[in-house]
């Protein structure tokens, strides 16, 4: 079993090397989310902001197989869809 602390810890210290104030984008599934919560706790402990991007399994097929040719012509202003915890 993986230890998903020292695998954050090892990619936000030597592989990104994580400093204050950056904007850190990490894009995974929900099957990451163990790993991807060690990840948000250790980019806000170096003082950056994670960016967490989740998509759940079928996410992509579904959207593709129910989205309508008018909704493909525009898009939409993030703002105005976040939806917070």
């Amino acid at each position: 079993m993986i230890n998903v602390d020292g695998f954050a810890r090892l990619l936000t210290d030597y592989c990104l090397e994580v400093q204050p104030g950056q904007q850190v984008q990490v894009s995974s599934t929900s099957l990451a989310a163990p790993l991807l919560l060690a990840l948000q706790r250790e980019i806000l402990e170096r003082g950056a902001w994670p960016l967490l991007d989740v998509g759940l399994p079928g996410q992509t097929e579904g959207f593709w197989n129910a989205v309508r040719d008018e909704a493909l012509d525009s898009f939409p202003s993030a703002g105005d869809h976040v939806v917070s915890p």
